[in-house]
């Protein structure tokens, strides 16, 4: 085996269908958490595909969707990140960067009292 053959694992951007965004408020004068789910295809060869902030860019939140590659593979498979949640202000829209561009992604609000309304009702039954 040569050091041609060996393929040295690295990470690279995957393309990305859609996403969903939901902030949870915790109350009107503290950050709630926003969490971020993406989906799409990515080839064989990429693994452990998940969610990473990019901390560099101005103007709202961006997040990529990365993966570590090995061997090149003709073969896709669908794929489905880990929530990724971190705290942060409300916006309205934030943008997810994949091998395929840019997409925006609307935020859904979730406010506490709804989150409370939901456990009574459980309660109750």
């Amino acid at each position: 085996m040569s050091s041609s053959d060996l393929i040295q694992p690295r990470q690279v951007l995957v393309s990305i269908a859609s996403a969903t965004a939901t902030y949870t408020a915790l109350s009107p004068h503290v950050p709630g958490f926003l969490h971020v789910v993406a989906q799409g295809e990515a080839p064989l060869h990429v693994g452990n595909i998940h969610l990473a902030h990019d901390p560099g860019f101005v103007g709202g939140v961006l997040l990529e969707v990365v993966g570590i590659a090995g061997r090149p593979s003709p073969t896709v498979k669908q794929y489905r990140t880990p929530a990724y949640s971190f705290e942060s202000c409300y916006h309205r829209e934030i943008f997810i960067r994949g091998a395929n561009g840019i997409i925006p992604v609307k935020v859904g609000l979730f406010r506490r009292e709804a989150a409370q309304a939901a456990e009574a009702a459980l309660d109750a039954d």
